[in-house]
C-alpha cells in the first residue's frame, strides 16, 4: 500500500457508517418534519432552502411555524449548484437560521451539488444542521452519507421510494452522527 492509500484505509475504518448512524422513518417527509421540530423553535428560528427545490421543506416549516429563507441555486450557467458563498454569508448574518436543506441531486433540477460545496458550508457554519436530501442519489452515485462521521452538523436523507421502486412501503433513511 502506498502511504496515501494506507491513510485512506485508516480513514475509512475510523469513519465508516454503522447502524448507530441510521434512523428509519416513514419516507423522507417524516424525517424532514422531525428534524425541523427537533432543531427549530417555532416563531423564532428559520430554515434556509436553495430553490428551485423540493417543496416539502417549506410545507413542514410552515406547519411548524418556522420561517423559510431562500438562497437560490446558481442558474445563470445551468449548473444548479449551491451558491456556497451566498449561503455561508446568509447563515452567518442570521443566527436564527438553524437548518440548511440541500437537495442533491436536486428535485426538480436533477443536478448533484458538488460535495466540495457542501463541505465548504459545513466547515464555515456550526450554529445549526446541514441536511442533504439524497432521494435520487442512486441515479448518480457519490452519497455524502459517510461524511456524517466527519461532520456532526450533517444529516443525510435517503429513501427507498425512488430507485428501489418501493414508494408503497414509505421507508426513509436518515444518516447522522
Amino acid at each position: 500500500l502506498s502511504p496515501s492509500s494506507a491513510a485512506s484505509d485508516v480513514y475509512k475504518r475510523q469513519h465508516s457508517l454503522t447502524a448507530e448512524n441510521i434512523c428509519l422513518g416513514v419516507g423522507s417527509d417524516e424525517s424532514i418534519d422531525a428534524i425541523i421540530r427537533a432543531c427549530c423553535i417555532p416563531a423564532k428560528e428559520k430554515i434556509l432552502v436553495l430553490p428551485p427545490t423540493y417543496s416539502m421543506y417549506s410545507v413542514c416549516a410552515h406547519i411548524n411555524d418556522v420561517e423559510v429563507v431562500e438562497c437560490p441555486l446558481v442558474t445563470s450557467d445551468n449548473s444548479f449548484q449551491a451558491n456556497t458563498d451566498e449561503v455561508i454569508k446568509t447563515v452567518q448574518n442570521d443566527p436564527s437560521i438553524k437548518l440548511i436543506f440541500i437537495t442533491s441531486p436536486g428535485n426538480p433540477t436533477g443536478a448533484k451539488v458538488e460535495t466540495s460545496r457542501i463541505e465548504k458550508i459545513l466547515q464555515n457554519w456550526d450554529r445549526g444542521m446541514v441536511v442533504v436530501d439524497e432521494a435520487y442519489i442512486d441515479f448518480c452515485g457519490g452519497s455524502t452519507a459517510p461524511l456524517v462521521t466527519k461532520y456532526p452538523n450533517l444529516c443525510v436523507l435517503q429513501t427507498l421510494s425512488k430507485s428501489f421502486g418501493l414508494a408503497g412501503i414509505r421507508l426513509g433513511l436518515t444518516f447522522a452522527s
